[in-house]
């Protein structure tokens, strides 16, 4: 069961972590030899990466961070973006059963007093995490996720996303890997990658092999594709007037295809949702945790007081 849990102070700093990416990310980090967490739970092998991927994130954040909240972002099922496109993200079948996994995240962690987590029907992860500047308008946002469609609001001023950490210290997407990927800073336009296609969601250019520096020249003029299409024709004419032939014939095919952009450029774009509820799990157990033996987790549990939230046996003890 569920329930909103309600904020007792305003954060300085909001961290939004993308759950699913987290329990990919430590499944696979921890699925072989040197690394592999595998216990074995009720005589099953159950790989635990995920989840103490999730711990050591936590503590890495406690150990840098002071005056935040914590907010895991958990998807849902998107019809409205599957409507558009059925092979969305196909091909992302995943050899872990993420809700066991998810479920037992959330009870052990949203209990405590600075973590929460924000789950809304028809929501991505990403959508949510997308949404928080404005569902928290005084603090500073930090999103943990390499998902690329965050950076069509990432400014490095108020809102920032983090890929991991190297050698102690968070490393941050900025205007340099923008630059070298895209060719522009940040944030990207979400008009930019609709043109260009995104591979890791199944999302193809609606032109392949589009120039890049065209891409960029249109995504900075037109902001959606209902705009460029309304100039299209004068576009086409003025790529002519500067003997950009080729630019000229891609600029046509991209308008042929402008059902492809459209659909691209839905499915980027990122749903509003400006006060998403921050909620806790009434359900104090974690299933797959009750075998762990890391002192790190241990040290960091105890420190926490998560012993008053979280029923644990005393394997850990």
């Amino acid at each position: 069961m569920e329930q909103i849990k309600k904020l007792e102070t305003h954060p300085e700093t909001v961290w939004m972590l993308d759950l699913a990416w987290f329990i990919h990310r430590g499944f696979h980090a921890h699925a072989k030899p040197p690394k592999n967490l595998s216990v074995k739970i009720d005589g099953k092998v159950v790989n635990s990466g995920p989840i103490y991927h999730i711990w050591q994130t936590i503590r890495s954040i406690e150990k840098r961070s002071t005056g935040h909240i914590i907010v895991l972002a958990v998807d849902t099922w998107d019809k409205d973006r599957e409507a558009l496109n059925k092979d969305y993200k196909a091909g992302r079948e995943s050899p872990c059963d993420i809700n066991v996994y998810m479920d037992d995240i959330i009870n052990m962690l949203s209990p405590l007093p600075n973590i929460y987590y924000a789950k809304e029907e028809g929501y991505e992860a990403d959508d949510l995490c997308m949404n928080a500047p404005d569902r928290f308008p005084n603090s500073i946002i930090n999103m943990y996720s390499v998902d690329n469609d965050m950076l069509q609001i990432v400014d490095g001023v108020r809102v920032h996303q983090t890929y991991g950490l190297h050698e102690g210290k968070f490393q941050w997407y900025n205007n340099d890997y923008t630059m070298k990927k895209y060719g522009t800073p940040l944030p990207v336009p979400t008009m930019l990658r609709a043109i260009i296609g995104d591979s890791s969601d199944n999302l193809p250019s609606p032109v392949p092999r589009f120039p890049r520096d065209l891409a960029r020249r249109l995504a900075k003029a037109f902001s959606t594709p209902n705009a460029f299409i309304e100039k299209a024709n004068s576009v086409v004419t003025k790529l002519l007037n500067e003997e950009k032939v080729t630019h000229s014939k891609y600029a046509i095919l991209l308008i042929e295809n402008l059902e492809q952009l459209r659909i691209n450029f839905e499915i980027m774009k990122f749903k509003k949702h400006d006060h998403f509820e921050l909620r806790e799990s009434d359900v104090l157990e974690a299933r797959l945790v009750r075998k762990w033996r890391f002192n790190s987790l241990r040290k960091w549990i105890r420190s926490t007081h998560a012993w008053d939230y979280i029923n644990i046996d005393g394997d850990l003890g």
